[in-house]
């Protein structure tokens, strides 16, 4: 696991750690959103809440292989992401 040290989006009054992981997994992107990273941010704390609003763990799913997933509930790759592994790779 690597942490990126990047400015915050969306909720400017804070800055919090950002740490990247690489995950495997035969999970669809669905089930790996809502089954397994939901739980672990559910399990430290987070509580459903406005876009952006303050929360104690925000995981994100910048991309999961070559898939594109555009519903309401998941959106992968995410808004920005491109240009947010970019500030990592500087």
């Amino acid at each position: 696991m690597v942490n990126y040290d990047t400015p915050p989006v969306g909720n400017t009054a804070r800055k919090v750690p950002r740490p990247g992981l690489e995950v495997s997994t035969a999970l669809n992107p669905t089930d790996f959103a809502v089954f397994f990273i939901k739980e672990i941010e559910a399990g430290m704390g987070r509580q459903p809440g406005p876009l952006n609003s303050p929360r104690p763990i925000d995981i994100d799913i910048l991309f999961y292989g070559d898939r594109i997933v555009n519903m309401p509930e998941l959106t992968i790759p995410i808004p920005g992401s491109l240009k947010e592994l970019s500030s990592w790779c500087l």
